[in-house]
């Protein structure tokens, strides 16, 4: 190889390179041009439609059958007993399983429930069966997923 065709090939590496710092350099002047926040409404981590899409599967208020929770509360010496699926979140007060069927599962802890076994706060409970369900001890708040019957 030439000395002047080395040369040529030096001048378009060094041109290449100078053209291609010039995009980088401007992609990166309106990309930085962008002055919304992470997290904001310009800015936002997830879309607000998805979040609204999402937050709608948590139906507090409405028909227990849908796909939603429902918070129930439940008077000291009442009982709610659920369908075959139907999840049972604690949120407060004092309850026992309410058992007369195969039993209640604590999904949370992995474990099956006897019979007026006390039952934790915050904790999903789902019931494989018609006869099983919670009992209150004093004034409860739990919110369910799913068909009952409150007593």
């Amino acid at each position: 190889m030439s000395n002047e065709k080395i040369k040529k090939i030096v001048i378009v590496a060094v041109i290449l390179i100078i053209c291609t710092a010039g995009v980088f350099k401007a992609g990166m002047y309106v990309g930085a041009a962008n002055d919304a926040k992470p997290g904001s409404v310009n800015d936002p981590l997830i879309t607000k439609s998805y979040l609204d899409s999402y937050m709608s599967s948590f139906n507090l208020s409405g028909n227990s059958e849908t796909a939603g929770y429902e918070k129930v509360t439940l008077s000291k010496g009442s009982t709610l007993v659920g369908y075959e699926g139907t999840e049972i979140l604690l949120y407060s007060g004092n309850a026992n399983a309410y058992v007369k069927g195969a039993s209640l599962v604590n999904v949370t802890m992995g474990e099956a429930c006897a019979d007026g076994m006390t039952l934790g706060k915050y904790c999903v409970y789902v019931c494989p069966d018609s006869d099983s369900g919670i009992k209150a001890q004093s004034s409860v708040v739990v919110y369910v997923k799913g068909k009952y019957t409150a007593k």
